[in-house]
Formats: structure tokens, sequence, C-alpha cells
């Protein structure tokens, strides 16, 4: 799990201390250490990622809510340099030197070296991602895709689409799969050309995988076809067992007559990296309110009001657990907010990048909770918003009705992805769930060459249709002629 976001790492907890449990021996490569003090797992820590990430300030310019193109580029500048940072790992080229065999290797289901990693150990692989995939990811697990029909995760737009939509879900699939396929690619097939001796294009070895699991709640993110190949665990499977909150914490929650507003924008983003205007709108808004507001913030904030409480870190799963928790303000992560939903907590969501409009889009189209712009947060808004989402019963029943039905389910996600690991290392590789689609070219995919010999065949049709039209014109004219000079012949 290379990428230095927290979340995405966090999301698969559960399945390796499950796994562990089970006595599988795990190896977890990743930039922080997730799992702690467990006989059954080690761990390769990438952490001078984060260095290189501070470097660019891939995380500020993520804050500042730029467009996820923009940021885009911006990681693609400190790319080449986490690449080789993480290839030439000291833990990485030792495990290269293993003589152990590898019997199963899990990586996440973006644009990493963790394919090529996993082919040069010669071990079966299955994909994970704590998201849905994105359009390319589908189509490599031989997924149907379409980007009007299933949009990409990472466009606003809830379905049906207009007009103008649709010819926006088609340009940017078109852009993302260029900027895929013209510039990241290439360059991760030549960071590990040099570093893994590897010639093989990652395209090639991600057809391959044996399975891909994805976070992907039907009842949030819409339902789209899936093949054989494709598992969804999602439904909160990152959800970790109830544990006791800190006493500071519990004495605070539990002192709040009126409830409890918690503000958190997640690991990615800081509070920070907000302006100073929406800053001070954030707290004069919180001045105005009955209830205890608990604010996730790393940085210590000057002149807060009497019923505002600061804190570094919180234990968010079992905060929201918590009886008296009436609202929680998101980013719109995806596993915060599946958190909320999981403990009918309502929402309100301040989105910034990538698939935190679409989850805020579908949070509002599904009912249970409200989103906001930072860029445009005033005062009257913010308020208004929070006290609508709490005094509104709609918006706690529709969110308890979500959790109901997702739960509803004769497996786990856990359970799932538990149960298809072991079945990959029972098995191997899944050959007998692959399907043609991943190898369809583009041009036969959009049916252009079937769209082309029709067109040649109704062309080619109505053109020899229309010389042989002609040419019976022409044998009527020189018959009608004949005919005529006969009938002449014969009067004169």
């Amino acid at each position: 799990m290379p990428i230095p976001f927290y979340s995405h790492q966090i999301s698969f907890k559960p399945l390796w201390l499950e796994l562990a449990k089970r006595g599988h021996k795990i190896t977890l490569i990743q930039p922080n250490v997730i799992v702690e003090n467990n006989e059954n797992i080690t761990h390769i820590i990438l952490n001078g990622t984060y260095d290189i990430m501070e470097k660019y300030k891939v995380t500020d310019k993520m804050g500042e809510g730029q467009p996820i193109i923009k940021v885009f580029f911006t990681i693609l500048e400190g790319m080449t340099e986490c690449l080789e940072y993480q290839l030439s790992h000291p833990g990485i080229q030792e495990l290269l030197r293993r003589e152990e065999k590898v019997d199963l290797f899990f990586t996440e289901f973006l644009v990493t070296f963790g394919f090529s990693l996993g082919r040069s150990l010669n071990a079966p692989m299955i994909g994970v991602i704590s998201m849905d995939a994105t359009i390319d990811g589908h189509m490599f697990a031989g997924n149907p895709t379409h980007p009007v029909m299933y949009p990409d995760r990472d466009m606003p737009y809830p379905l049906p689409l207009t007009l103008k939509e649709r010819m926006l879900n088609t340009l940017y699939w078109l852009a993302d799969e260029a900027l895929k396929t013209f510039i990241l690619k290439p360059l991760q097939d030549r960071m590990v050309s040099k570093y893994l001796g590897q010639q093989i294009p990652s395209k090639d070895i991600i057809k391959n995988v044996s399975l891909l699991f994805i976070n992907a709640n039907p009842l949030f993110n819409g339902v789209r076809p899936l093949g054989p190949k494709t598992v969804n665990i999602g439904g909160g499977v990152h959800l970790l067992q109830p544990q006791p909150l800190p006493t500071e914490l519990q004495e605070y929650l539990d002192s709040a007559t009126n409830g409890v507003i918690y503000f958190s924008l997640g690991s990615i983003i800081s509070s920070k990296q907000l302006s100073n205007t929406t800053k001070e709108v954030i707290l004069k808004t919180f001045s105005q309110l009955p209830y205890h507001i608990l604010w996730k913030y790393d940085k210590e904030v000057v002149n807060t009001p009497s019923n505002l409480k600061i804190m570094k870190w919180i234990p968010q799963q079992d905060l929201l657990r918590h009886k008296n928790i009436k609202l929680f303000i998101t980013q719109g992560g995806l596993q915060s907010m599946e958190e909320a939903i999981f403990n009918y907590v309502p929402m309100i969501a301040i989105p910034f990048y990538g698939d935190q409009h679409n989850n805020a889009d579908k949070m509002v189209a599904r009912g249970f909770g409200l989103s906001l712009d930072h860029a445009n947060l005033d005062e009257i808004t913010f308020k208004s918003g929070i006290l609508e989402v709490i005094n509104n019963p709609k918006y706690r029943e529709k969110t308890k009705e979500l959790a109901d039905l997702v739960t509803d389910q004769p497996m786990s996600g856990l359970e799932k992805a538990v149960w298809w690991t072991e079945y990959v290392l029972r098995h191997g590789q899944t050959d007998h769930f692959k399907n043609t689609l991943p190898d369809i070219p583009w041009y036969q995919f959009l049916l252009l060459d079937v769209i082309f010999c029709i067109l040649v065949i109704t062309v080619t049709a109505a053109y020899v249709s229309f010389k042989l039209l002609q040419l019976l014109k022409w044998l009527a004219y020189k018959l009608y002629g004949k005919l005529t000079r006969k009938i002449k012949t014969k009067i004169n």
C-alpha cells in the first residue's frame, strides 16, 4: 500500500488482522505502521514518502480545494522521486532477495509499482482499493464500463446525467486515460525497469490480477455489473471492534446535555489549510450554537468559543458510536461517511477534491445530509445548514435506513474478503474467471469497427443501387428509343 494517504491504508486493517489471526504470515509495505504488536505481521515502512509529499506541498494544494487535475500535475512532479525512493528502499530490495516463497501479494489498485513488484515475487495478486475503482480499473478487471452509464467515481454527477454532464464525463474519461497511458504508466515502467529489471508493461501485468477487492457500497455508490474477478466488499469493511474512549473524551461527551457536533476534515486535508476567512466563519458560527463542538485540528486555535474543544487526534470510529453525537461535519471521505452511516449520524459535507465532491452529491441525493462549499462559506449558510440537519429528523432516519439495508446481507465485507483471499491461496491464478474485455481494443469496445463496416456496406449498397438505377434508366431509354423508331418505320 505505497500511497501515503492514511485512509487508504487503514481501510484494510481488519483484513490484515483477521488473516494474521488465522495464522497467515504477513509483510505489510506501507508508509505507516497500521497494525502494531502482532507476531504474524512484519513491516517495511516507507515513511520517507511523507517527506517527498511535503516537499511538493501535495496536501496543501488539496486543502486549497484545487481541481483534481491540478493536484495530479503536482503529484506527477514528485512521483518519480517517490518511485525511486520506494523501489530502492532496503526493505523492498531485501524482499526481492529472499528465497522464501510468497504465496499471495496484495497491492493497491492504482498507479503504483505494486503489480510489477508482485510479478517479480512470482506470486498471485489481489488488487485492493479503499473506494470504487476508476473506469480504467474496471476495464482491467474485465467489468463492463461506460462513461455515461457508469461515470468515474471522481465526477460529481448523480445519475441520470444531463447532456452537458455526459459530455464532461466522456471528456474526463478520455483525458484520464490519455494521462495514464502516455504519462503515468510509462514513468512507472521506466522506474520498474531500472530497479526491478522488468520489461513487461504494467498494463499487461494488471490484466492478469487474480482478484480485485473494491469498497463500493451499492446503496451509496450506485449499481453496476461486475465480472467474477471483482469482489465488492463495500459496507464498513474497515470498521474495528468498539474500544473504550479516553477518559477525558468520554467525560466531555457524557456532559454534553444538548449534544455534540464533531468536525473533522480527515487525514489528508488539515484544518490549518483553511483560509483565515473560512476559519473565522467557522468559529463565529460555532459560538452561536447551543451544542458542544469537538474539532479535530492539529494546531492551537486562539479565541476559541467556550463550547469548542480542540483535539489533535480523535478515535473517530468510537467517537461516532457515542449517543450524544448529533452531527458530523466531514470533508466527504468515503470511510468517514461510512463510519457515520453505520452509527446513524447525519452529516454535512465540505468537499475539497476528488471523490469527495461525488460523495457529497450522493449524500444529498440520498437525503442523509447536506453539502456546503468551503470557498463560499458564510455564517448564515453554515448555521442554517447545521440546525437543519440536527433539528430535522429525516436526515437521521434516512441514515438509519441506509445502514440497516447495508448490514442486511448474508456475509459481511470482511468475511467476503477473507473467504476470497483464501480462495486465491487455494487455487492460485483465477484464469477460469478471465473474460476478453481487458484485451478488446478501444475501437472495438466503442463499436467503431462495426459502425464503420455498416456505413461502408450501407454506402456501397446505396451506390450500387444508384448505379443500377442509372443503368436501368439508360436501358429503358434505349429500349424506348428502339420501339419508337420501329413504330415510326411501320407507319411510314
